[in-house]
């Protein structure tokens, strides 16, 4: 395609029409066409907009699903329900047309099984990217008494975590490095690898952690779980004391870590929320009624100190260095 804006007849054809028909239309206010700069949502009395953004720079085929999923997962934590998605998507000059209609088809359908919808956004061809790049901004809604603000914890709160860290850190090495891995691992051992990227959205049990009044939540991501703790940590301005043998890991994520000899607690993963609460034990039993996995790994303290246990030994926790997944796309 080339480069700059694209034209009004490709914008109709892989894009906007890929588009139409999403439910959830009907509570937006403005229409997707070509030239419109701006969608403008319905709102109630005593509703706060929620608004999230993710960015994804990869050449992986799943991009558009995990750019969506991220996004609506930054604006679950805050407690919202899903509004919309817009869109923000820069595209090398080779790309052929295919990939784009395949890239919005797929972040289509991933909005739909997360019940929102794309609601609009911006799509350029340009030379200052490599590979495509899209930032998706996500768009909630909330009766203002039930935003989860940063801060909401407690000393004492219990900190739960859902489901296995690495998920997404996992999935995508695979997905990237698949050919090398195949001389190493199964094919069924690569397949469940894969299949990890099925999990990464934190919706529903964010919905759960909403209904039970957990106090704060957050969405591990870039530097995995030792990065969300920290940051949850500081947010708060509590400590807290985790316990590393309670962090729940998948022994395919552990092969997959020793093989690049990289560090699973600071491996990208999204799918798995970390909340705080003073009912850790009955919201983790709520949870597993619905089939979702969650352990209590820690507690937060009234002091500084950031401290991760393991059996006998204690650590302070450091603050974020980056994530492990890029020392393995950069060969570091």
């Amino acid at each position: 395609m080339e480069k700059g804006k694209l034209s009004e007849r490709i914008l109709e054809r892989s894009v906007l029409k890929q588009l139409q028909g999403q439910k959830g239309l009907e509570g937006i206010l403005t229409k997707m066409a070509a030239g419109g700069d701006f969608a403008a949502l319905n709102m109630e009395e005593e509703e706060a907009l929620v608004t999230a953004v993710a960015s994804v720079s990869s050449d992986i085929e799943d991009i558009g699903r995990l750019a969506v999923i991220k996004a609506s997962n930054n604006v679950a934590v805050s407690g919202a329900d899903q509004a919309g998605i817009m869109l923000d998507i820069l595209l090398p000059p080779d790309t052929e047309e295919s990939r784009l209609k395949f890239l919005i088809k797929q972040a289509a359908l991933t909005a739909k099984e997360l019940e929102t919808v794309i609601i609009g956004g911006h799509t350029e061809i340009t030379d200052s990217v490599r590979l495509p790049v899209i930032t998706a901004t996500g768009i909630g809604r909330v009766k203002r008494s039930m935003l989860l603000g940063k801060g909401s914890s407690r000393p004492g709160d219990d900190i739960v975590m859902t489901k296995w860290i690495g998920l997404e850190g996992s999935a995508f090495i695979v997905k990237e490095r698949k050919e090398e891995l195949k001389a190493r691992f199964t094919p069924a051992l690569i397949e469940s690898l894969e299949d990890m990227s099925k999990e990464l959205s934190i919706i529903k049990e964010a919905r759960i952690c909403r209904e039970n009044m957990v106090h704060e939540m957050h969405d591990l991501s870039s530097g995995g779980v030792f990065a969300g703790l920290w940051e949850l940590s500081k947010a708060s301005g509590l400590g807290l004391v985790a316990d590393l043998k309670k962090i729940d890991i998948r022994q395919e994520t552990v092969e997959l870590c020793e093989y690049f000899k990289i560090n699973p607690y600071e491996l990208k993963s999204s799918g798995s929320l970390l909340f705080t609460t003073d009912r850790g034990y009955e919201v983790v039993e709520r949870l597993k009624e619905a089939k979702i996995r969650a352990t209590v790994i820690g507690k937060l303290t009234d002091n500084k100190d950031r401290i991760i246990v393991n059996e006998d030994e204690e650590r302070y926790l450091d603050s974020p260095r980056g994530d492990e997944w890029d020392k393995v796309m950069t060969g570091g």
